[in-house]
């Protein structure tokens, strides 16, 4: 955000603040040419004050005038400062109820309570200090303590606190106040007079406050404005801007404010392709334009792409005259198809129709791609490799023969493998290639022709992704399990991959790279019987059972059995009795656990709370039960259930009584909860939910525990951040389950199918369904249109209960890499004139172009770009 230029040597060291209300009505605009009577368009700060006009900061009063020369108390500074955060959505989570620990007007408890007490919380004002009075005036020396709170620079201003600001009155300027005025000065949002005085007592104005939040926007999430974006195109009707390496494209308001370099009024006319601009808008629509930079000398030329030199940044095209063009891309370079969808540089092949945009300097600013063929140029099937030469021969559908120069930097993409190199190709897989003449780019496997068994041990097995890696007597094997693989295990009737384990004995029958046939090897007899007690020998150890399928089994209890009988663990044969109604789990032929089975499970196919009936559904039959009049129904985070409060289709576990009425009914419900500690020594998860509320889970309690990828999950396998669907029958605990989180790229967007591709930052590739429930969310923005994506988009995607997705953008930042913290779990950078810190999520993703590199391959002044989402980087890239 540049600095705004005062027309007073004097006024350009004043302080600038704003104040976002009046304690009058709001004011209506009083004419077409100013928001207030008394700031007309050659006012030194009028552009500052018709944008917070604008963004709903400052209104006048009844008259319509806006008093720029009246001094702000601290009250009003401190709602003005806190309406500049933007931070609405935080304010509607201030508890009210609490207390204000200082003396407030009244209109100010009425009207503003949740501002003040959210000022307090974030530390903007800390009543310890006695330092702040809502009647008092504002002074510099006191507003600029709240400006470099406001932007978050606090622990800055406390380590520069013995630092005598450069001023020849630094004298005069209070002691607490030193450190805030040398980060004040350090981050440009204050600077002193013309005879280097501060003045720290001098009152503040209005008009020099609403200059002051205007400096102080560089430093704020602002969801409506964009800083330092290049027009792309403009027209009367449509503006498309580049900054923070995407592409924005807004209507323009009818009578949109624009201003010139000098901050004078000017109109969409003065306005050309390739100058720098600050934007304001109301998420669709222009309101504001603000130039900065009005180099206009840009010029373009079209041609075909005749040579690619990825490393060096540079294009060469031939033109209608066959003239030919060598160019170098500037580093904030953009691409886009026709259509408006950004791609990378990296994507871009010979033969490609473009249209090269130049800056004044020659370089490439934008390239704009009318053919669309930028992923992949050719496929065919593998004729040989030849690794001594680096050549790859094809065949394609013709039976002609292709060949390629492979090298270190050819990517190879295979699904499900994170680190695929060219060994993992062979004679016979059909794949897809990009190129650069006979160079080649990338390498995809679209289908590998290997039909071959396996026989080993499972050492890793993914349901999610379909995945598994074996281990033989020779090698390691990482294989794709077919969706229709037929999986035997002992004892078992029907089994699917996720009933496979870590260290199972297997054989595989592989056809076309895929395992149809999985065969456990080294398992004993594992099933669970459902049925009725017939007989118990508590003297043998027997139990005689008649099973749901009217057959009578005679079981052997192991002596370290345990038993539930109703929800009490027990450790005694003892306590089954005749008739009970009881599910066995066994192994080996031996009983390992019972629990007793006095209930029915299913869906409720109707209810009528006024007939105490209930009907439930299981396996397509119906039947109707009875409920008693005294029943207690249990739903989990509803106080006080009732029957009314059961819905069809609901699924639900009824208890009943010896008569078969209803005495007791719980409810399957799923809940979201994000893991926020772990206690691994006591087995435990600290979670807590949307609404800030945490409680514990114990695994050591009877519940199922699933984590994708991994058999039988312990403590350790779980991870901070990890997000939690927690399934309970009643108030039990049934089953919690990771849910899977994905981060990565956006590679492929299909709005004809609703459909996009991500790279994870695992290396896979994840193609996802847009449903009409699911929601694209950048920033404090929502959008329900898969066509907000773009190429290259760094997203989070997160699954909803309904089973669909909400995608989180995460916003780009530039900077120059300093160190990182002892542990790794932060990096220090300078960026924007200052230096910063930034926390790092687990696994951050750390590379240099495709290559993957460790925090330690990063070295001091190395230029980095850094994805980050709710204050946390989940991706740098070293450039």
């Amino acid at each position: 955000m540049r600095y705004k230029k005062f027309s007073s040597v004097i006024l350009i060291f004043f302080f600038c603040f704003t104040i976002f209300f009046s304690f009058p009505l709001e004011k209506s605009l009083a004419s077409t040419n100013s928001p207030y009577t008394d700031v007309n368009d050659t006012h030194w700060a009028f552009s500052d004050v018709v944008k917070m006009d604008l963004r709903g900061v400052v209104t006048g009063y009844d008259d319509g005038s806006f008093n720029p020369d009246k001094a702000v108390t601290q009250l009003e500074a401190l709602l003005m400062a806190v309406r500049n955060m933007e931070v609405e959505d935080q304010l509607a989570l201030i508890d009210t109820n609490k207390s204000i620990p200082f003396d407030v007007p009244e209109w100010a408890e009425e009207n503003f309570k949740r501002e003040i007490l959210f000022a307090i919380d974030q530390e903007i004002i800390i009543p310890t200090e006695n330092r702040f009075s809502s009647t008092a005036i504002a002074t510099r020396a006191w507003m600029t303590q709240l400006m470099v709170r406001m932007i978050d620079k606090d622990d800055e201003a406390r380590l520069l606190m013995d630092k005598t600001p450069d001023f020849s009155d630094a004298g005069a300027i209070p002691s607490w106040a030193r450190g805030y005025i040398n980060a004040g000065v350090e981050y440009s949002l204050i600077s002193g007079y013309p005879d280097n005085t501060f003045k720290p007592n001098q009152l503040v104005t209005r008009a020099q406050s609403v200059a002051l939040l205007s400096r102080s926007e560089q430093y704020l999430d602002l969801s409506n404005s964009i800083a330092e974006g290049r027009i792309l195109s403009i027209n009367n009707s449509r503006v498309s801007i580049s900054a923070d390496g995407r592409i924005h494209t807004f209507s323009i308001d009818s009578d949109p404010w624009v201003f010139d370099q000098d901050d004078k009024v000017c109109t969409i006319d003065n306005l050309r392709t390739n100058n720098t601009i600050n934007v304001l808008t109301d998420g669709n629509t222009v309101k504001l334009i603000d130039l900065i930079d009005k180099d206009v000398s840009s010029t373009s030329v079209k041609g075909t792409v005749i040579h690619v030199i990825h490393d060096e940044n540079v294009i060469v095209i031939k033109d209608s005259n066959e003239k030919i063009y060598t160019k170098t891309l500037d580093s904030s370079a953009v691409f886009v198809n026709q259509s408006g969808q950004q791609f990378e540089f990296s994507q871009v092949v010979p033969g490609s129709i473009v249209e090269l945009e130049l800056s004044s300097d020659n370089r490439v600013i934008s390239v704009t791609v009318s053919d669309d063929n930028v992923s992949f140029s050719n496929h065919g099937v593998i004729y040989d490799i030849e690794p001594s030469q680096n050549l790859l021969i094809l065949r394609d559908a013709n039976n002609n023969f292709v060949t390629y120069v492979f090298s270190d930097k050819t990517e190879i993409n295979i699904e499900n493998v994170r680190f695929p190199s060219i060994e993992d190709l062979q004679t016979g897989d059909e794949v897809r290639v990009a190129t650069e003449g006979t160079d080649l780019l990338e390498i995809e496997l679209l289908k590998a022709q290997q039909e071959m068994t396996i026989s080993g041990k499972i050492i890793v097995v993914s349901s999610e992704n379909n995945l598994i890696v074996v281990e033989d007597n020779e090698d390691i094997h990482t294989l794709t399990v077919s969706n229709d693989v037929e999986v035997n295990i002992p004892g078992t009737s029907s089994s699917s991959l996720s009933s496979i384990s870590v260290n199972d004995e297997v054989d595989l029958r592989i056809e076309d790279g895929n395992v149809v046939e999985l065969n456990v090897t080294n398992r004993g007899v594992e099933e669970n019987v459902k049925g009725s007690v017939m007989a118990i020998d508590t003297s043998n150890y027997v139990i005689v059972i008649r099973t749901e399928d009217d057959n009578t089994k005679t079981y052997e209890v192991s002596e370290l059995a345990e038993f539930s009988i109703d929800d009490r663990t027990r450790y005694d044969l003892s306590y089954i009795e005749r008739d009970m109604k009881v599910e066995l789990e066994l192994l080996d032929d031996k009983v390992i656990f019972i629990e007793t089975r006095n209930t029915i499970e299913g869906t409720v196919a109707s209810v009528n709370p006024d007939r105490r009936l209930i009907s439930i559904s299981d396996n397509g039959d119906s039947s109707t039960y009875i409920i008693s009049r005294d029943v207690d129904v249990n739903i989990r985070d509803i106080s006080r259930p009732r029957v009314r409060d059961i819905d069809r289709n609901d699924y639900v576990e009824l208890r009943l009584d010896s008569d078969e009425t209803v005495k007791e009914i719980n409810v399957e419900t799923e809940l979201i909860y994000e893991v926020n500690r772990i206690y691994e020594s006591s087995e435990r998860l600290r979670v807590e939910d949307d609404d800030g509320n945490t409680r514990n889970f114990y695994l050591s309690d009877r519940f199922d525990v699933y984590i994708p990828g991994v058999s039988s999950p312990q403590i350790e396998d779980f991870r901070v951040e990890d997000m939690i669907r927690a399934t309970y029958l009643g108030n039990r605990l049934t089953k919690i389950e990771v849910m899977p989180i994905v981060h990565g790229k956006v590679t492929n967007i299909n709005s004809n199918n609703q459909t996009l591709t991500i790279r994870t930052y695992d290396g896979d590739n994840r193609t996802f369904d847009f449903s009409s429930d699911s929601k694209i969310i950048d920033g404090n923005s929502e959008s329900d249109r898969l066509s907000y994506l773009v190429y290259g988009d760094r997203v989070k995607v997160e699954e909803n209960i309904d089973g669909s997705q909400n995608y989180y953008i995460m916003h780009k930042h530039t900077a120059r890499f300093e160190t990182t913290n002892e542990n790794n779990t932060r990096i220090f950078v300078y960026k924007d004139g200052s230096y910063s810190f930034y926390n790092l999520v687990n696994n951050c993703y750390v590379h240099s172009n495709n290559e993957i590199i460790r925090l330690r391959h990063l070295e001091s002044n190395d230029i980095i770009d850094f994805y980050m989402f709710d204050n946390r980087v989940y991706e740098i890239e070293k450039r």
